[in-house]
């Protein structure tokens, strides 16, 4: 007679073994395109500079809306040892819509990265004898990750003086981002996470921004 300890061990053998080939098989498709070549992204807060976000408050209630094109050259090469062959990914023209909201100490947006316009060049591969899924013709239109954003000032710059001299102005940010994007078309990296440190100084009329993170992502893979 069978116990009911045997029979959890039995069903659970059963289920390790359908469940890791299936796993591997997801896990180690030598032909996946999973991942994006030119992954930086605009800063979706209001006084966002370009890439760089800063640690300054908006004033609650308020909020934004951008419509940001950019072109990418030279994204994906194939090199030969030390030498170059071409590039697989030509270039990338792209459009990013995003907006964000303030409240009194939070301020949370949201992105969507367009690729408008593709070029490719994977002929570089089949002139090498390359065939199949490696090769597979790349979308020239595609969407990206879609990314949420959310920043919290910590200190403003008038907290901190050194006699009647401010210092710097710092913030929290995280940025995740949705495996939305079309990973075929080199237009996704996946789920992924970026705790960010924000500091920011005024200098009469300029504006200097740094910040530190880490992203937690998905490996990828060509």
């Amino acid at each position: 007679m069978r116990s009911y300890g045997d029979n959890c061990r039995y069903h659970l053998a059963i289920l390790a073994t359908l469940l890791v080939p299936a796993l591997a098989l997801a896990q180690d498709n030598p032909f996946a395109r999973g991942f994006d070549p030119d992954p930086p992204r605009p800063a979706m807060s209001q006084d966002g500079l370009w890439v760089v976000e800063t640690p300054d408050k908006p004033s609650s209630g308020s909020y934004h809306a951008a419509l940001l094109f950019d072109y990418a050259h030279g994204l994906l090469a194939l090199n030969a040892g030390e030498d170059k062959l071409g590039n697989l990914m030509v270039g990338r023209f792209s459009a990013h819509l995003m907006g964000s909201y303030s409240f009194k100490w939070l301020e949370v947006g949201a992105g969507l990265p367009v690729a408008l316009y593709q070029m490719s060049n994977l002929g570089l591969l089949t002139n090498l004898g390359i065939t199949g899924p490696l090769v597979n013709p790349i979308a020239i239109a595609a969407i990206g990750d879609l990314r949420l954003f959310a920043k919290v000032p910590i200190f403003e710059e008038s907290w901190l003086k050194i006699g009647s001299v401010p210092l710097f102005s710092l913030a929290a940010v995280v940025e995740g981002r949705l495996a939305t994007g079309n990973k075929s078309a080199f237009y996704g990296d996946g789920w992924m996470g970026i705790p960010t440190a924000v500091i920011g100084r005024h200098f009469g009329r300029v504006r200097v921004n740094g910040s530190v993170g880490y992203v937690f992502r998905e490996h990828g893979q060509y």
